[in-house]
């Protein structure tokens, strides 16, 4: 059996060269600091490893990034998951929404983005969000999860409703590694 909880060692020894590094919580609040302390300890010893890609769950204000990517947990405070057989289990349901019809402070604006032309998603643990011009557009959910108990019923409001929506890649709800690189290697080889 695996272990369900590694040290910030084990865990930043799992980080490749050209990793995608996704960080929830929002500026420094819930940052997982030892974390990024232990990856830059194994950088400053090993110069390894190179070329990450940071994913941050921040506002980002005026960016000229032509995609911008959100990455966080669909609800917050005591959320509780599992994955298993490719399917994704609600534990707990945190008690704080986070998709709401109104917010105390803006830190990004959608409609700014979509004028600017920018692509814009919100991915969280169960569900993925896409911003289309009428508004939220809910393009993926996450399998093992009921849209109407686990999404609709936790937002203040009804986004959109994609007219192909599917479910995320099942890849993504099991404890093993996903493999991406061989995957697309062997995509590219196939072309």
């Amino acid at each position: 059996m695996k272990k369900a909880v590694l040290t910030a060692d084990e865990a930043v020894a799992l980080i490749k060269d050209g990793s995608m590094v996704a960080i929830d919580g929002f500026v420094s609040i819930g940052h997982p600091e030892e974390l990024t302390v232990a990856l830059e300890k194994r950088f400053m010893a090993t110069g390894q490893p190179r070329n990450l890609s940071l994913v941050y769950a921040a506002g980002q204000g005026d960016s000229t990034a032509k995609k911008v990517i959100f990455c966080g947990t669909f609800t917050a405070n005591g959320l509780g998951v599992e994955v298993q057989d490719g399917k994704l289990e609600i534990l707990q349901e945190g008690k704080i929404p986070k998709l709401v019809k109104n917010v105390e402070h803006i830190t990004f604006s959608g409609s700014y983005a979509r004028k600017k032309g920018q692509k814009v998603w919100y991915v969280t643990e169960r569900a993925v969000f896409a911003l289309g011009e009428q508004g939220l557009v809910l393009e993926e959910i996450a399998p093992g999860v009921d849209l109407e108990k686990d999404i609709l019923a936790r937002m203040d409001f009804k986004p959109i409703i994609s007219e192909s929506l599917k479910f995320m890649d099942a890849k993504l709800f099991h404890p093993e590694l996903m493999k991406i690189t061989e995957d697309l290697n062997e995509r590219c080889a196939a072309k």
